[in-house]
């Protein structure tokens, strides 16, 4: 893992120098909700296991090349798959309203 040469922020957090920096593989942050603890990530497959566990409950991560879609759970600090793979849709950080017919 790369060192913090220079006060540094990735995915919202700051990094003093001499700190450790995350490796996030191919994950980038797609959005935030406007607090920014609700986030929405995109990846590869393979980099599942460097998603972060300091987001907050609802968060997202859709896999490019599986379609998979996971969800973070802030208490089990765990992402659990939550849809079968083939779909693209990601959920909104933040849901406005239901529409009704």
């Amino acid at each position: 893992m790369a060192v913090a040469t220079k006060p540094t922020v990735i995915d919202g957090v700051s990094y003093g120098i001499g700190q450790t920096l995350p490796d996030f593989g191919s994950i980038v942050v797609t959005a935030r909700s406007a607090d920014g603890s609700v986030r929405r990530y995109e990846g590869l497959s393979a980099d599942f296991d460097k998603l972060p566990t300091y987001c907050a409950s609802g968060s997202v991560f859709f896999e490019l090349n599986t379609g998979a879609t996971y969800r973070f759970h802030k208490p089990t600090k765990k992402w659990y798959h939550f849809n079968s793979a083939g779909s693209s849709e990601l959920p909104d950080a933040t849901l406005l309203g239901v529409m009704e017919d």
